[in-house]
């Protein structure tokens, strides 16, 4: 027999219509991306040698795995070549 995964679930609460949340400006979105960053950063800078070779639930990536791709969605971000690099592969 197969062992399934359970997936935890979180209480939904009423949520307004995404139409009806006001947009964010360049700025705030710019401000929100520097924050995400930079905790990212602190998360990468506070592994131990020994969690990056850790499984991760995508059961074929370890951490490793997981940060190198986020590291590459991060330079096709930051750069139009280096994203239709990515994309022509």
């Amino acid at each position: 027999m197969q062992a399934t995964q359970t997936i935890p679930t979180y209480q939904t609460h009423s949520h307004p219509l995404a139409a009806q949340i006001s947009k964010l400006s360049h700025k705030e979105a710019a401000e929100l991306a520097r924050t995400e960053l930079d905790q990212f950063i602190a998360l990468v800078e506070s592994l131990a040698r020994d969690e990056w070779d850790r499984p991760t639930m995508c059961s074929k990536w370890n951490v490793r795995d997981i940060l190198a791709h986020q590291a590459g969605a991060y330079a096709a971000g930051a750069s139009f070549a280096e994203f239709r690099r990515q994309g022509m592969g």
